[in-house]
This record gives C-alpha cells, structure tokens and sequence, in this order.
C-alpha cells in the first residue's frame, strides 16, 4: 500500500492535480497519479531484498573470516 503525503502550501499553490505529493521510499514529488503508480514496485523490492541478504551473508562470511585468522595468528 502506498503512502503519498503533501503540505498544505504546495496544495494551495498548485492544487491537488500538481507535482506536489511524495511517496514514501522515492526522492522527488509527484502528481498523484504517479505518486500511485506501481511500476516496478515488485521488482525494486525483490532487488532490495536481494541486496539486503547478500550483505548479511557478506557480513557474515567476513565475521568467520575474521575469526579463522585471529584463531591462527597465534601459531
């Protein structure tokens, strides 16, 4: 569900039919037309969640990295 938001200056000098609404998680304003759309709303959050996991499993991997090196650095 998208969640669209205005003030009420940009309402009052360009009305409700202008750039005027942000939609959360994107960097300009909008008509609210665009501010509704979903173009590629599944494919963004199927890459973000990608990216989300491959640097959890970065950290990860580096965390045991770090641990098999300090754990040989005493021999």
């Amino acid at each position: 569900m998208p969640v669209i938001v205005t003030v009420l200056d940009l309402l009052e000098g360009h009305g409700p039919h202008g750039q005027i609404w942000r939609r959360y998680g994107r960097t300009s304003h909008d008509t609210l037309t665009d501010a509704l759309a979903n173009p590629d709303d599944y494919h963004a959050y199927s890459s973000a969640r990608n990216d989300a996991g491959w640097r959890i499993r970065r950290r990860a991997n580096d965390r045991s990295g770090s641990t098999r090196k300090s754990a040989g650095a005493g021999r």
